[in-house]
């Protein structure tokens, strides 16, 4: 058995191991089905990271005392305190 490679863990090494995987499914190396799982693990690394930078911005606004840095979305439905409502 072949020992695995080793990948920097940063965004390039994520996109060299997805690319390495691509060529070894089209050569016959990899199963389809390891790739797909290799993307999805993939994604959850991804989604992760960008959790994180998305609190590590939410917490330096809050720092600097911006009021809207705890709005996380718009209303979805009006709750009658608007100053449009009346």
């Amino acid at each position: 058995m072949k020992p695995a490679k080793h990948y920097e863990r940063s965004t390039k090494g994520l996109r060299d191991m997805l690319f390495d995987a691509l060529e070894q499914v089209q050569a016959g190396t990899m199963k389809p089905s390891e790739a797909v799982q290799m993307a999805s693990v993939v994604r959850q690394i991804v989604a992760t990271a960008d959790l994180e930078l998305r609190v590590q911005k939410q917490a330096l606004e809050l720092k600097s005392g911006d009021a809207d840095a705890l709005v996380l979305a718009p209303p979805v439905v009006s709750l009658g305190h608007d100053k449009d409502d009346a």
